[in-house]
């Protein structure tokens, strides 16, 4: 879990005109202050909305065993706060439960099944994305397939220990021709900041799920590393552009989830830069260097 700082940036606020975390009081101004209720999320997915309507732009996602600080619920929306980033929104209430848990266990593939019994053959209940948290008892353990508190049996070796830390450009790699989804945090739809704050999590990082709030925080910058050409680029290093981010897969490769090819592709730099260079003077804004 990621220690949540509160600013006045309104992603990462939890705090309305008329309701705010009582963490905050004194801070802000609210009708009232609350103590957050803490909830995990029990869906393969649960949508974030800035707004309680499903028909709402999606801001991002929250996976399978995500905790969530709830400080209100109505009309089948609770409006509250992801532990895992910080985000803050709507999300349905039928995704959350009040029961907690300590994960053990990650997803490690882009997605899994959730077998009503241990056997490939039998029923499928759900899926799980890559990142989802499983509190898993290992000694469950039957023909390869584990259970999940009681809801299913996931397959073992698509699971590893919450420790484990993976390749992050192996990990993007998996991710290939996955589709293009503004808010999207999965396998079956992400966009570019969600890719790179995937890849961090299996690799055993929490980072910011914006662009600009991972151009701030990731790793180090590299002087010199705006504008059309910088030098010195290596496999793993986050390149920003304008709004947009993608990891080098080589010195000269990218690995991006982007909306002109509306999948994660990879392609070189300088294709990228080409592009970017018809809208803006300086395509490339930073460069930085993770350090995990």
């Amino acid at each position: 879990m990621t220690e949540i700082t509160n600013n006045t940036d309104p992603r990462l606020l939890p705090a309305r005109s008329d309701i705010a975390s009582v963490s905050l009081k004194g801070k802000v101004r609210a009708d009232r202050f609350v103590e957050p209720l803490r909830c995990t999320v029990t869906t393969s997915l649960a949508p974030l909305h800035s707004s309680p309507d499903p028909s709402s732009q999606l801001s991002s996602q929250l996976l399978y065993g995500d905790e969530f600080d709830e400080f209100e619920k109505k009309n089948g929306w609770s409006w509250g706060q992801g532990l895992r980033d910080g985000y803050v929104g709507y999300v349905p209430t039928e995704s959350l439960t009040s029961t907690t848990s300590t994960p053990n266990f990650l997803v490690s593939v882009p997605a899994t099944h959730i077998y009503e019994a241990p056997d490939l053959k039998s029923p499928i209940r759900s899926w799980l994305p890559m990142g989802a948290s499983l509190s898993i008892e290992e000694k469950s353990e039957r023909v390869g397939y584990v259970e999940l508190e009681n809801q299913g049996w996931v397959f073992f070796e698509h699971l590893h220990p919450l420790s484990y830390k993976s390749d992050m450009i192996h990990t993007a790699t998996t991710f290939l021709g996955s589709p293009y989804l503004w808010g999207g945090c999965s396998s079956r739809g992400l966009d570019c900041s969600a890719l790179i704050q995937i890849i961090a999590r299996m690799a055993g990082q929490n980072i910011p799920r914006d662009t600009d709030l991972q151009e701030q925080s990731v790793g180090v910058e590299l002087t010199g590393s705006s504008g059309t050409a910088p030098v010195g680029l290596q496999r793993g290093d986050l390149v920003f552009f304008p709004g947009h981010v993608g990891i080098m897969e080589t010195d000269v490769k990218i690995i991006h989830a982007n909306a002109y090819h509306m999948k994660t592709v990879v392609e070189p730099l300088e294709a990228v830069i080409k592009r970017l260079a018809q809208q803006h003077e300086e395509p490339i804004t930073s460069v930085r260097r993770p350090k995990f």
